[in-house]
């Protein structure tokens, strides 16, 4: 049975296989059985002889949205046609298959100074929070800083679950060190969420610019001049 390498497609993708017997395989007596919700069942697939090829085009299969579903193949050996006396032999083969549709989406409900600006001032560590979630299942979830490598923030892919919160502390010591800038000269940074399911379809936003500004203001006293005797006045 051929899925492509996967298990997981869309409902436009295709499953094929092959059938093989060592004395021939009757015409037409392929059937595959799709089970989910409802059943589906299509019948007089194959050709005669040793090897026969089956194929379902899953966009001809009405109903068939996300989810997981059993497909069972079953095929007749040609035995009963040869003979005629024998009771026909017929074999099954089951598989899981899941169909997702679309990809993951992702809520960020905490970032610096969250709202509506596109740009944002820090002089702290970063917190990038919110909920992750998928028809299907979760895979994983990295964050990026102006277009560099990937950093994992979340691997679901040992589970089997549709949806969870996530939290992640981007820490003013790990920019440093990662992104060599000075303290003293405010740095500009493009934060991209990257969230991806099981299957590997792909969510990516640009979150923000964040500004990281970690040097105080200076004050320049212009006057009274420099070593002048007194001040009359209030300074503020």
């Amino acid at each position: 049975i051929d899925t492509g390498g996967v298990t997981q497609l869309k409902s436009s993708g295709v499953i094929s296989g092959v059938v093989n017997d060592d004395d021939g395989v009757k015409a037409g007596s392929i059937e595959v059985e799709i089970v989910g919700n409802s059943t589906y069942t299509i019948t007089g697939l194959g050709l005669a002889g040793v090897s026969s090829s089956w194929e379902v085009d899953l966009s001809t299969v009405p109903g068939l949205t996300q989810g997981v579903f059993i497909v069972n193949v079953t095929a007749t050996d040609d035995i009963n046609e040869k003979l005629g006396s024998l009771a026909e032999v017929s074999n099954t083969s089951s598989f899981d298959l899941t169909i997702d549709n679309g990809p993951p989406e992702f809520t960020v409900l905490s970032l610096p100074n969250q709202g509506l600006a596109t740009t944002e001032y820090t002089n702290a560590d970063i917190t990038i929070s919110g909920t992750a979630a998928d028809g299907v299942r979760l895979g994983t979830l990295h964050y990026k800083i102006d277009g560099g490598s990937e950093v994992l923030i979340e691997d679901w892919t040992g589970s089997s679950i549709d949806e969870d919160t996530f939290s992640h502390v981007i820490t003013l010591n790990t920019l440093h060190t990662t992104y060599s800038f000075d303290p003293a000269v405010p740095k500009t940074l493009n934060i991209e969420l990257i969230l991806r399911d099981y299957g590997g379809q792909v969510k990516s936003q640009m979150l923000k610019t964040i500004i990281v500004d970690e040097e105080a203001p200076t004050i320049d006293i212009i006057s009274p001049e420099v070593g002048a005797n007194s001040v009359n006045g209030l300074l503020r």
